[in-house]
């Protein structure tokens, strides 16, 4: 699971597994339960490469990391179909 490739091949599989079991619904998850789904989506048991897999999805923003107070993490795959709404500041002048 060295190259690039094999990263987006593994990207694609779990997303699309994600997807369609509507994993968002779980909210935050611990690095713990993360890591055993995707082993199970890929049907990889080695720790070093899940721990690569789940670092590189976090940087593509597949998953939203989230820091707590004791100085661990909690990840959220969020819902791909969401809208996202930007506020724009609306300058109105009176003449």
């Amino acid at each position: 699971m060295d190259s690039k490739t094999d990263l987006e091949k593994q990207k694609k599989k779990i997303v699309k597994y994600l997807t369609r079991k509507e994993f968002w619904s779980h909210g935050y998850l611990k690095y713990n339960l993360l890591k055993r789904k995707i082993g199970f989506i890929t049907k990889t048991e080695n720790n070093y490469e899940l721990r690569k897999l789940i670092l590189y999805l976090v940087d593509e923003d597949i998953f939203i990391k989230k820091k707590t107070k004791v100085r661990s993490y909690l990840y959220q795959f969020p819902n791909p179909n969401r809208i996202i709404m930007t506020q724009t500041p609306i300058l109105i002048s009176f003449d």
